[in-house]
Order: C-alpha cells, then structure tokens, then sequence
C-alpha cells in the first residue's frame, strides 16, 4: 500500500463529547502532539502534516463547575500548542450545531484543496456521521 502526504491536517474537536478532563496533571502540548501523531500513523501518512489547524468546539470553559472541562491551564497549554478554541453558546446541541456548520463551510471554502488536506473529526458522539455523507 503506497503512503500518503497531506500537507495540512484540520481537526474538528468536539471539546464536550470527546472532552480532555480537568485533571491538574494534564499535558495539553503532549496531548496534541501525540493526537496528531496517531492520526498520522492511522490514515498511513508518510510523515506528519506541515500544517496543523485544530479547532476546539466549547461552550463557556468552566472547569470548576463541569468536571470534563480542561483547567484553565490546559486551555492556556492548547492555545500555545496552535489550538484555536471556538467559544459556542450553551444551548443544548450548540457545540454540535457549530461544529457541523465549520465542517460544511471549510468543505465548501477549501474544495480546490481537498487532495493535499486531511480533515478529522475528534467526537464521542455520532452526530457527524450523516452530514459527513
């Protein structure tokens, strides 16, 4: 099986289903260089992407309060590591709401780009599946 390139991986983390904890302990840097890695390492790449854009989808961080948010500290930790965190409303459904529109407008703006961008989706839900189609 011949190995691919990508010359941009996109993550689309769903922060609220496919939550980082809020343990003191956490390192977010290594956390997100080791994703990136095993999302690497599983679509085949030859090596690891050039560019990394992750978006976080989250409501209001509140760790404090809601157990599997990240501490501030590991919220600081991402945004240092190149995580752009997306700040969404606290509707119910909003963080999904959010990041299916991202998925659709980045598929619609970013199309002449397809063969050199791998897109991943990082969830603990499958509400994804159908608008993915």
């Amino acid at each position: 099986r011949r190995r691919r390139t990508a010359a941009r991986l996109v993550v689309f983390h769903d922060g609220e289903n496919c939550y980082l904890s809020n343990a003191r302990d956490l390192d977010a840097g290594r956390l997100v260089k080791r994703t990136v890695e095993r999302i690497t390492a599983v679509c085949g790449l030859r090596g690891p992407p050039s560019v990394v854009d992750w978006l976080m989808f989250l409501p209001k961080n509140e760790p404090e309060r809601i157990r599997h948010h990240p501490t501030d500290a590991a919220v600081e930790a991402l945004l240092n590591a190149g995580v752009t965190y997306v700040r969404v409303g606290s509707k119910s459904g909003a963080v999904d709401t959010a990041l299916k529109d991202a998925v659709a407008r980045f598929s619609r703006r970013e199309r002449a780009l397809a063969g050199s961008t791998l897109v991943a989706i990082l969830s603990g839900d499958r509400d994804f599946a159908g608008d993915l189609r």
